[in-house]
């Protein structure tokens, strides 16, 4: 698995700005794995990855991307008995009134219960229950994490509809390094990491999300037949 991690860390890599070269925060098992799923979902999309200032929020990352590049934001949401984490593209918001009200309904919650949320609640600790840095969240969590992290559903938040072709994600390595990846196949490798490596907990696409999804919370299940390869 070493090799892996090396043979990727020397190809392609982009600095902006060079000031220090941080060890990403994911273990070299774990990185391992998420490599090997990145190239699998897309296998001719060089992997290179960018290192940029250490930032907490997915707005301040925002900022430090080049252009084309968007940020993978990550955040829990606690709706009423249920703890979700929720995964996007861009600094997005999550509108209490719509959005909480459509994952009420993915859940059959009552209005009263709907009205008990919250957004990245304090008191749980996203390094304690993934190992990951302060300030990480990421449907990319530590395999052996997952105990600690009791998760109803992964949710995929609706993508930016106008973004080009070419368009590329960050997904979080570190608080200053993120793996480039193409925005088209970020909904397949999350799926199926998700599957690899959680598979009891649903993975569900939030309506409108321009994945072609027609029915809410529909399961996210290309990469199924790729995994079997694995």
């Amino acid at each position: 698995m070493s090799q892996v991690k090396e043979k990727v860390l020397d190809e392609g890599v982009l600095c902006a700005p060079r000031s220090r070269l941080l060890v990403p925060a994911m273990s070299g098992s774990h990185l391992g794995s998420l490599l090997a799923l990145a190239r699998l979902q897309a296998p001719h999309f060089p992997v290179s990855i960018l290192r940029h200032q250490e930032s907490f929020s997915a707005r301040d990352k925002q900022n430090f991307l080049p252009d084309g590049i968007y940020v993978q934001k990550s955040l829990t949401l606690v709706l009423g008995e249920h703890l979700l984490l929720l995964s996007g593209l861009g600094d997005f918001r999550l509108e209490r009134a719509a959005h909480i009200r459509t994952l009420a309904r993915l859940f059959l919650l009552r209005a009263q219960e709907a009205r008990r949320h919250e957004i990245n609640p304090p008191s749980l600790s996203s390094q304690f229950a993934t190992g990951l840095a302060p300030g990480m969240v990421s449907p990319f969590f530590p395999p052996e994490s997952i105990g600690r992290l009791p998760l109803s559903a992964v949710v995929i938040f609706p993508f930016p509809q106008d973004l080009p072709r070419s368009a590329q994600v960050a997904i979080s390595l570190s608080l200053s390094t993120s793996l480039l990846y193409p925005v088209a196949s970020l909904s397949a490798l999350i799926a199926a990491y998700g599957l690899r490596y959680y598979p009891h907990i649903p993975l569900l696409s939030f309506p409108g999300d321009g994945q072609g999804r027609t029915k809410e919370g529909a399961p996210l299940v290309e990469p199924q037949l790729a995994l079997q390869s694995l």
